[in-house]
């Protein structure tokens, strides 16, 4: 019985191939996206630990500390469109905020338009805090690129915005959870 299952487990019908994991492009993004994280995340763990956000509080704060300066800064950034902008689950998003808000580093003002929804900012605490980490994360992006030409990364720029746009795309149709796999040819 035993060997029975054994060759059950090691027989490919077809001689199909097996999925090459450590060439597969959805793997190999998401094995550089958790590395290249937790790198960010050590190289301002001091800051963390000072300031006490974590990662998903941070991506909160860098898309708000980003507007600094711009027209719509008054305005301010929903959760909805920093779960948008982040790809981080509406949960997660939610408890980066009520965080950082209890911390005093944003502030939350109702839409008077539609009061389920509030515009987030950064308070001065939260601006300092920003400007203190945006150093620490050029610095990162710095050394992780150092070696390449810009040749390079202009490469890696066309390469990363055609994921995003066929990965959208997928996501929007659906095909990439719909699509039935390809029928064996079983011989009869």
């Amino acid at each position: 019985m035993i060997q029975k299952q054994k060759n059950r487990v090691n027989t490919r019908p077809n001689k199909k191939a097996p999925l090459p994991v450590k060439q597969f492009i959805p793997y190999r993004l998401n094995m550089l996206a958790g590395v290249v994280s937790e790198g960010f995340v050590k190289s301002y763990a001091q800051y963390s630990t000072e300031f006490g956000i974590d990662g998903p509080e941070w991506r909160v704060m860098s898309f708000l500390g980003e507007l600094i300066g711009s027209p719509v800064e008054q305005q301010g950034m929903t959760a909805r469109d920093i779960g948008a902008r982040t790809r981080m689950q509406k949960v997660k998003v939610s408890r980066a905020i009520a965080a950082l808000e209890g911390s005093g580093l944003i502030v939350r003002q109702v839409n008077q338009n539609d009061r389920r929804e509030a515009f987030l900012n950064l308070t001065e605490a939260g601006a300092k805090v920003y400007w203190t980490i945006v150093p620490v994360a050029t610095k990162y992006q710095q050394t992780l690129v150092e070696g390449l030409s810009e040749e390079d990364l202009n490469a890696f720029d066309r390469v990363v915005s055609h994921f995003q746009a066929q990965a959208a795309q997928l996501l929007a149709i659906g095909s990439a959870s719909n699509t039935s796999p390809p029928k064996s040819k079983v011989a009869s």
